[in-house]
């Protein structure tokens, strides 16, 4: 019962620095707690741009460049001829993110 013989202004001092440290620690767990989640949801939103946008890509070269390569390719008497470079939308997609990842370092 030591508590009992500390001075009044003792008491008061240590229950104030109770409380902060009560305060510090609840606020350091949601603090925590918050950057967490904001850090996934940061993750999650890079992965998705770059989702979106290798997806579009993909549609450019079925939409646009391959059907071009073709009329190209047939108005030059090639119309059996077929460029995985220019006209396959997996090689192309492949090719791009490799390339992505040789500048990002992975």
């Amino acid at each position: 019962m030591r508590l009992k013989n500390l001075s009044l202004n003792t008491k008061f001092t240590l229950s104030i620095i109770f409380i902060i440290l009560i305060f510090c620690i609840i606020f350091s767990f949601l603090l925590y707690y918050h950057l967490k989640q904001k850090v996934i949801e940061d993750a999650n939103e890079k992965t998705r741009i770059i989702l979106t946008q290798i997806d579009a890509l993909g549609n450019y070269v079925k939409v646009e460049l391959r059907p071009a390569i073709f009329q190209l390719l047939e108005e030059t008497g090639r119309k059996d001829k077929f460029i995985v470079e220019g006209m396959s939308t997996t090689h192309v997609r492949l090719s791009v993110m490799k390339r992505f990842n040789n500048k990002i370092g992975y």
